[in-house]
């Protein structure tokens, strides 16, 4: 088992009847991979200090 370090990153939907593409949305960026929950959380913790990035950690079973 795994943990994973997502960022989440602003997305333009693109849609064939919008001119402007207005629709915003976002996604999950994985940035990190590890065996250990700890050392995800103190890399988040140091390099995503800016409270209006969000970022969090999920489980994988690969």
């Amino acid at each position: 088992m795994s943990y994973v370090l997502q960022v989440k990153e602003p997305y333009i939907v693109k849609e064939a009847m919008l001119k402007n593409q207005t629709h915003q949305s976002f996604r999950w960026k994985d940035v990190a991979i590890c065996d250990g929950k700890e050392e995800l959380i103190a890399f988040a913790g140091h390099h995503y200090k800016d409270p209006r990035e969000e970022w969090r950690i999920e489980e994988r079973h690969w």
